[in-house]
């Protein structure tokens, strides 16, 4: 992709400098830069092949994809794939009875022993506090 990019970089967007990854033109090829000319306002990142001016006239942002065919140009990129959602587990834990250092943990907080077990706190094999997880009252 970032070989596309500077090919095409070379044929419109010229001059421009190079920072990270960033491909930052003189002017913005949509507003030139406006009345006063602004330079340096619009940037197209190399790695991901979106762009953007940050000039609060102009504001255009989108794809390599649209910005090659404002110039009549075709791309074609193969955008990276997304990286996959992570999956929450939860934990296999036995739930065991209350211990008294836990009620005692709740009283000078004053949250009750009843209020604990209307919300099943328990504990688990090391005395840690459990609040059992529900979905849907179970």
């Amino acid at each position: 992709m970032q070989a596309d990019i500077l090919r095409f970089a070379a044929a419109h967007l010229t001059p421009y400098r190079l920072r990270g990854d960033e491909l930052i033109p003189d002017y913005c090829p949509f507003c030139h830069g406006g009345d006063s000319h602004d330079r340096y306002t619009f940037a197209l990142n190399l790695r991901d092949g979106v762009y953007v001016c940050k000039r609060g006239g102009c504001g255009v942002k989108g794809r390599f994809e649209t910005l090659a065919e404002h110039f009549g140009e075709r791309a074609e990129l193969l955008r990276p794939a997304a990286s996959p959602r992570k999956q929450f587990a939860l934990p296999d834990v036995e739930l065991k009875p209350l211990t008294e250092e836990i009620i005692l943990y709740f009283e000078k907080r004053k949250i009750s022993k009843a209020t604990l077990e209307t919300f099943r706190l328990g504990a688990d094999e090391k005395g840690n506090i459990v609040f059992p997880f529900f979905r849907d009252g179970t």
